[in-house]
């Protein structure tokens, strides 16, 4: 579904990734981890859009996608959760959810991925009134997840989903997301909680100083067969 290849990006003169690769098949959970600073959040912004490569090649279903805007990205399925939430806190939560169906234009199909969405998050349906400010640190999470499952994706990123967030809570996010691999999602996680990401995915790969530590089947993590820890050091 998705193939990244040689990946180069810059911060301003910085070079800040260098050259990675990686590739997510249909129905997949995917993993990003490693070390703060290695360029994780970089790279998510890279693939929808949000920053420009200076090298390499992102497709997205056989189609190149790093000339795309964040908003072409967008209508072809590809949504992005951001690092810290980014609700709109003075809007309410219904207001929050149908920013994130601003492009599209079918008010039945809105109405149907509000009820998904109400479905999913029971708790965001009873506090619909409610300034999206004011919620939990786990409710304004469940509703940046909310809104960009307004967008129908079928491609989600998720960045440091469970940051900040009670021990239970974080166990009931990595529920919700695999829940929604279930109902058809295709998700690149990148997180901070390497052991329970790895619970859930199918694979991973560890991004540090830039570069692509190691990559392989979670259960290889898991089990020791890929050293998690050597891979976060990379070359240190």
């Amino acid at each position: 579904m998705l193939q990244v290849r040689n990946l180069v990006v810059n911060y301003g003169p910085v070079e800040v990734i260098h050259g990675i690769s990686l590739n997510v098949e249909k129905g997949e959970i995917v993993s990003v981890l490693g070390p703060n600073g290695g360029g994780k959040s970089t790279l998510l912004r890279t693939i929808v859009g949000l920053m420009r490569p200076q090298q390499g090649e992102i497709s997205y279903q056989a189609a190149r996608i790093d000339g795309r805007s964040p908003e072409e990205n967008l209508a072809h399925g590809i949504a992005l959760v951001p690092e810290g939430r980014r609700i709109f806190s003075r809007l309410t939560v219904l207001e929050n959810l149908w920013a994130g169906a601003y492009l599209v234009r079918n008010k039945r199909v809105v109405d149907e991925s509000l009820a998904f969405v109400f479905n999913q998050f029971p708790i965001l349906a009873e506090r619909r009134a409610q300034l999206g400010g004011t919620l939990s640190g786990g409710q304004q999470q469940m509703l940046a997840i909310g809104r960009a499952l307004m967008s129908r994706p079928q491609l989600m990123l998720l960045d440091e989903p469970s940051l900040g967030l009670a021990p239970i809570l974080v166990q009931d996010t990595f529920q919700l997301i695999q829940r929604l691999r279930g109902e058809g999602l295709t998700i690149i996680l990148v997180e901070q909680n390497a052991r329970q990401a790895l619970e859930i995915s199918d694979r991973a790969y560890v991004l540090a100083s830039g570069q692509m530590q190691a990559a392989g089947r979670a259960e290889e993590f898991q089990k020791g067969g890929l050293d998690l820890e050597r891979a976060y050091l990379g070359d240190a």
